[in-house]
């Protein structure tokens, strides 16, 4: 069984070993669950399938009891100096370049939207591309760079505490990420790509907002217009309990769909 979570590796460098690894997995995988449809042709262009396998599309599961804020969001924001209604946009998690990070800088800093306020938190392993963002937020009072790993209260902070949660990921396929902002109720702005507009479309186009790469300023003012808006994500379809009932059911077709196909 493979869970199909990426098919081509963010570190460019690890492409050989993967090339490797897909000659053997079209003979010895039996099963492959799909995070969403958008995965299922790219496989099939990429991995020669045996056919004596099955497929199945099953959605990435809520965050739901992983994120508590530790204080109101009106703290938060006072604390990073975010006050009355400055419009704040906020990326949260790990920086990699692929996440286009440093692009979401270098729009805010060519906004001419002084209240715009701008927070990146979270670690950057990369320490080249760290200096390049630490550039421009030194650069722009209305930017913070928080290189440093945060834990899930001051994660879950964060999220609350903004108008918007963006991921510009210049390249993605399936990525959870942009699910925690919706368990405390915040937007989130997100490219076009990969799996993204099918998870937009079940949890709501107005929670998961969505943009043709690459990001500009109106993308943002957009995104920032809808966070008015009242309501809540509709994360019906990503509740554990059926993901765990259609898991169930999936790998017992395979094990029988196998046992057939050996008799």
């Amino acid at each position: 069984m493979w869970t199909v979570h990426n098919l081509r590796p963010h570190d460019l460098d690890r492409r050989a070993s993967l090339a490797l690894l897909r000659v053997g997995l079209g003979f010895t995988v039996g099963g492959y669950i799909h995070l969403s449809s958008a995965s299922a042709p790219i496989l099939s262009k990429i991995i020669t399938r045996s056919k004596q396998s099955l497929q199945a599309v099953i959605p990435i599961g809520r965050y739901s009891g992983e994120f508590f804020p530790s204080e109101p969001r009106e703290t938060t924001r006072a604390r990073h100096e975010i006050f009355g209604e400055n419009p704040l946009v906020v990326f949260v998690g790990q920086v990699a370049r692929y996440k286009g990070v440093l692009d979401l800088a270098q729009v805010v800093h060519a906004s001419t939207n002084k209240e715009l306020r701008l927070i990146i938190a979270g670690r950057c392993a990369d320490r080249d591309y760290a200096q390049e963002i630490e550039c421009i937020a030194s650069a722009d009072s209305r930017i913070q760079f928080n290189d440093e790993r945060l834990g899930s209260t001051g994660f879950a902070n964060l999220m609350q505490a903004a108008d918007v949660v963006a991921y510009p990921y210049t390249s993605i396929l399936n990525s959870a990420s942009v699910l925690p902002p919706l368990e405390t109720r915040t937007r989130v702005l997100a490219p076009r790509i990969g799996a993204i507009p099918e998870m937009s479309k079940t949890v709501g186009e107005d929670w998961i907002i969505t943009y043709e790469q690459p990001l500009t300023g109106s993308a943002i003012d957009e995104a920032l217009r809808t966070a008015s808006l009242k309501g809540s994500p509709d994360l019906t379809a990503l509740e554990w309990p059926k993901i765990g009932i259609d898991t169930k059911a999936f790998y017992l077709a395979v094990m029988n769909y196998q046992g057939e196909n050996q008799a």
